[in-house]
């Protein structure tokens, strides 16, 4: 991977030779409202209007708040990104986050996985290219 693009108090963010950000969140990190909405406000300085794959290894973080969770359902992040594999460390994790999913339902493209190898490759068939070839 490349330097850092972004860093925050919770998250450092990678572009990937593959075209795809990777968000790695801080181990045992407690993310919280305000965690979510200042990488929020930096995606947006840093990409603008351009439309992104991301892969957001969440398997070392400790919690999410209930208020993070319902905000990133319906931020803006729809804007920027065209999908979000989210990485979690176990099947129970996996089991859970789809729960919440089911109820957040978010404005973009999501997915939860186990694999990183099955994430890129779920992003890969997302990306805007990988689209225009086929049609």
């Amino acid at each position: 991977m490349k330097e850092p693009i972004i860093k925050t108090s919770q998250a450092t963010f990678e572009m990937r030779d593959d075209g795809i950000c990777c968000m790695s969140l801080r181990p045992q990190a407690i993310i919280e409202l305000k965690d979510v909405q200042e990488n929020e406000a930096l995606l947006g300085e840093h990409f603008g209007e351009e439309r992104i794959l991301f892969l957001v290894d969440m398997r070392n973080i400790q919690s999410m708040s209930k208020e993070a969770r319902k905000y990133l359902s319906r931020s803006d992040i729809g804007l920027y990104a065209t999908a979000v594999a989210l990485l979690v460390r176990s099947p129970l994790s996996k089991f859970f986050g789809n729960l919440i999913m089911n109820f957040s339902k978010p404005h973009y493209p999501t997915k939860i996985f186990t694999s990183e190898q099955e994430a890129v490759l779920w992003l890969h068939q997302r990306s805007p290219t990988s689209q225009e070839d086929t049609a």
